[in-house]
Protein backbone atom coordinates (compact mmCIF):
# COMPACT_ATOMS: atom_id res chain seq x y z
CA UNK A 1 0.00 0.00 0.00
CA UNK A 2 3.27 2.25 1.03
CA UNK A 3 4.20 2.25 -2.85
CA UNK A 4 0.49 2.62 -4.15
CA UNK A 5 0.35 5.75 -2.12
CA UNK A 6 3.51 7.13 -3.73
CA UNK A 7 2.35 6.39 -7.46
CA UNK A 8 -0.93 7.90 -6.20
CA UNK A 9 0.90 11.33 -5.07
CA UNK A 10 2.95 11.34 -8.13
CA UNK A 11 -0.52 11.65 -10.11
CA UNK A 12 -1.64 14.17 -8.12
CA UNK A 13 1.74 16.31 -8.65
CA UNK A 14 0.46 16.04 -12.41
CA UNK A 15 -2.57 18.34 -11.49
CA UNK A 16 -1.49 21.82 -9.40
CA UNK A 17 -4.79 22.58 -9.49
CA UNK A 18 -6.93 20.55 -6.94
CA UNK A 19 -10.27 21.15 -8.48
CA UNK A 20 -8.60 19.86 -12.22
CA UNK A 21 -7.19 16.65 -10.81
CA UNK A 22 -9.76 13.62 -11.59
CA UNK A 23 -12.03 12.42 -9.51
CA UNK A 24 -10.45 8.74 -9.94
CA UNK A 25 -7.10 9.79 -8.91
CA UNK A 26 -8.21 11.48 -5.45
CA UNK A 27 -10.50 8.24 -4.60
CA UNK A 28 -7.27 5.50 -5.70
CA UNK A 29 -5.50 8.26 -2.99
CA UNK A 30 -7.86 7.66 -0.25
CA UNK A 31 -8.79 4.35 -0.86
CA UNK A 32 -4.57 3.79 -0.44
CA UNK A 33 -4.75 5.67 2.62
CA UNK A 34 -7.33 3.83 3.92
CA UNK A 35 -5.68 0.39 3.36
CA UNK A 36 -2.36 1.51 4.46
CA UNK A 37 -4.26 2.50 7.99
CA UNK A 38 -6.41 -0.94 8.20
CA UNK A 39 -2.93 -3.13 7.07
CA UNK A 40 -1.09 -0.91 10.31
CA UNK A 41 -4.12 -1.82 12.17
CA UNK A 42 -4.00 -5.29 11.32
CA UNK A 43 -0.79 -5.64 11.46
CA UNK A 44 -0.89 -4.55 15.19
CA UNK A 45 -3.73 -7.67 16.24
CA UNK A 46 -5.83 -4.72 17.26
CA UNK A 47 -9.38 -4.42 15.42
CA UNK A 48 -9.66 -1.35 13.62
CA UNK A 49 -12.79 -0.54 14.46
CA UNK A 50 -12.49 -0.61 18.29
CA UNK A 51 -10.42 2.43 18.90
CA UNK A 52 -9.97 0.81 22.42
CA UNK A 53 -7.34 -1.95 20.53
CA UNK A 54 -5.97 0.74 18.75
CA UNK A 55 -4.83 2.85 21.51
CA UNK A 56 -2.60 -0.05 22.68
CA UNK A 57 -0.81 0.11 19.80
CA UNK A 58 2.77 1.98 20.27
CA UNK A 59 2.65 5.77 19.58
CA UNK A 60 4.89 5.65 16.30
CA UNK A 61 2.78 2.90 14.39
CA UNK A 62 -0.61 4.63 16.49
CA UNK A 63 0.71 8.06 14.91
CA UNK A 64 1.39 6.68 11.22
CA UNK A 65 -2.34 4.93 11.24
CA UNK A 66 -3.66 7.96 12.54
CA UNK A 67 -1.99 10.09 9.61
CA UNK A 68 -3.12 7.39 7.06
CA UNK A 69 -6.31 7.68 8.09
CA UNK A 70 -6.73 11.49 7.98
CA UNK A 71 -5.17 11.51 4.46
CA UNK A 72 -8.01 8.97 3.90
CA UNK A 73 -10.62 11.31 4.92
CA UNK A 74 -9.32 14.45 3.23
CA UNK A 75 -9.30 12.51 0.11
CA UNK A 76 -12.58 10.78 0.42
CA UNK A 77 -14.22 14.38 1.27
CA UNK A 78 -12.27 15.99 -1.88
CA UNK A 79 -13.34 13.15 -4.22
CA UNK A 80 -17.11 13.83 -2.59
CA UNK A 81 -16.68 17.37 -3.30
CA UNK A 82 -15.82 16.77 -7.30
CA UNK A 83 -18.48 14.13 -7.45
CA UNK A 84 -21.37 15.73 -5.82
CA UNK A 85 -23.32 17.05 -9.10
CA UNK A 86 -21.69 14.73 -11.34
CA UNK A 87 -22.16 10.99 -9.82
CA UNK A 88 -24.95 10.95 -6.96
CA UNK A 89 -23.66 7.30 -5.29
CA UNK A 90 -19.71 7.94 -5.74
CA UNK A 91 -20.70 11.58 -3.56
CA UNK A 92 -22.31 9.66 -1.12
CA UNK A 93 -20.02 6.78 -0.74
CA UNK A 94 -16.90 9.44 -0.37
CA UNK A 95 -19.07 11.42 1.84
CA UNK A 96 -19.15 8.40 4.21
CA UNK A 97 -15.60 7.01 3.96
CA UNK A 98 -14.56 10.60 4.45
CA UNK A 99 -16.67 10.28 7.95
CA UNK A 100 -15.28 7.06 8.97
CA UNK A 101 -11.99 8.02 8.33
CA UNK A 102 -11.98 10.59 10.17
CA UNK A 103 -13.97 9.16 13.10
CA UNK A 104 -11.39 6.61 12.96
CA UNK A 105 -8.31 9.08 12.59
CA UNK A 106 -9.86 10.50 15.64
CA UNK A 107 -10.59 13.93 14.50
CA UNK A 108 -13.34 14.97 16.60
CA UNK A 109 -14.59 18.25 14.53
CA UNK A 110 -14.30 16.92 11.19
CA UNK A 111 -15.94 13.63 11.71
CA UNK A 112 -19.61 15.95 12.91
CA UNK A 113 -18.66 18.10 10.71
CA UNK A 114 -18.93 15.15 7.28
CA UNK A 115 -21.89 13.06 9.49
CA UNK A 116 -23.45 16.20 10.10
CA UNK A 117 -23.69 16.74 6.37
CA UNK A 118 -24.39 13.01 5.81
CA UNK A 119 -27.37 12.69 7.87
CA UNK A 120 -28.50 15.49 6.30
CA UNK A 121 -29.13 13.44 2.88
CA UNK A 122 -31.65 11.05 1.86
CA UNK A 123 -33.70 9.82 4.32
CA UNK A 124 -33.87 6.18 2.69
CA UNK A 125 -30.28 5.84 3.12
CA UNK A 126 -29.72 2.72 4.76
CA UNK A 127 -26.35 3.71 6.36
CA UNK A 128 -28.13 6.78 7.96
CA UNK A 129 -28.88 5.11 11.43
CA UNK A 130 -24.97 4.49 11.27
CA UNK A 131 -24.30 8.19 10.40
CA UNK A 132 -26.69 9.17 13.41
CA UNK A 133 -24.88 7.23 15.72
CA UNK A 134 -21.15 8.29 15.19
CA UNK A 135 -22.47 11.77 15.21
CA UNK A 136 -23.92 11.24 18.61
CA UNK A 137 -21.14 9.49 19.43
CA UNK A 138 -18.55 12.30 18.68
CA UNK A 139 -20.46 15.08 20.33
CA UNK A 140 -20.57 12.57 23.49
CA UNK A 141 -16.54 12.18 23.09
CA UNK A 142 -16.19 15.74 23.26
CA UNK A 143 -18.61 16.47 26.62
CA UNK A 144 -21.44 18.09 24.29
CA UNK A 145 -24.03 15.77 26.42
CA UNK A 146 -27.41 17.62 25.05
CA UNK A 147 -26.37 17.75 21.49
CA UNK A 148 -25.80 13.84 21.92
CA UNK A 149 -28.86 13.23 23.80
CA UNK A 150 -30.64 14.80 20.60
CA UNK A 151 -29.38 13.37 18.20
CA UNK A 152 -29.57 9.07 20.01
CA UNK A 153 -33.34 10.19 20.55
CA UNK A 154 -33.78 11.33 16.60
CA UNK A 155 -31.97 7.57 16.01
CA UNK A 156 -34.40 6.17 18.52
CA UNK A 157 -37.93 8.19 17.02
CA UNK A 158 -36.54 7.79 13.20
CA UNK A 159 -35.10 4.54 12.78
CA UNK A 160 -36.44 1.96 16.03
CA UNK A 161 -35.17 -0.99 14.90
CA UNK A 162 -32.11 -0.71 13.53
CA UNK A 163 -28.89 -2.03 15.14
CA UNK A 164 -27.73 1.08 16.52
CA UNK A 165 -30.91 2.20 18.06
CA UNK A 166 -30.15 -0.20 20.35
CA UNK A 167 -26.87 0.54 21.36
CA UNK A 168 -28.27 4.07 21.65
CA UNK A 169 -30.25 3.66 24.21
CA UNK A 170 -27.08 2.83 26.46
CA UNK A 171 -25.33 6.13 24.94
CA UNK A 172 -28.60 8.17 25.72
CA UNK A 173 -28.59 6.84 29.26
CA UNK A 174 -24.65 7.46 29.67
CA UNK A 175 -25.44 11.40 28.29
CA UNK A 176 -27.97 11.93 30.61
CA UNK A 177 -26.43 10.41 33.86
CA UNK A 178 -23.36 13.27 32.80
CA UNK A 179 -25.39 16.11 31.52
CA UNK A 180 -25.65 19.52 33.57
CA UNK A 181 -29.58 18.49 34.46
CA UNK A 182 -29.81 17.11 38.05
CA UNK A 183 -32.99 15.49 37.26
CA UNK A 184 -31.47 13.10 34.91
Amino acid sequence: HASAIEFVRLADRLYPDDDATPPDIVLARAEAHRARAEQLVEEAGADPTRPVEIAGIDPVTRAEIRANYLDAGENFLRHARLTVLSDDAAFTDSLWMAGESYDRGGETSKTIEVFSEYAGGADDDQRLPAALYRLAGAHQSRAEYDMASQLYRELLDEHPNSAEAAAAYVRLAQCRALDDDPEN
